[in-house]
């Protein structure tokens, strides 16, 4: 999943990528928060085996290059103690 969003962010214009998930689904919650995804809304959704879901649906920030420049200067600054 990192390489596919890598890709996107080097090929696609977009501001922020959709990721639903099942509230209960742990390893798939696991992949979007280390992704960086932040919560956007909860709802239930029935698939189509009828079954509820309790859906946590995640946004995706693009990672642009001012963000990456911006946290290496940070990150720069509290290193060098200039902050």
């Amino acid at each position: 999943m990192k390489s596919l969003k890598t890709w996107a962010d080097t090929k696609l214009y977009y501001e922020y990528l959709k990721y639903p998930v099942d509230a209960e689904n742990a390893p798939s919650r696991g992949i979007v928060d280390k992704l960086g995804g932040q919560i956007f809304s909860k709802y239930k959704h029935t698939n189509l085996s009828r079954q509820v879901l309790n859906v946590v649906e995640y946004r995706i920030r693009k990672q642009s290059n001012f963000y990456t420049l911006k946290t290496t200067l940070n990150t720069t600054a509290l290193n060098s103690g200039n902050y």
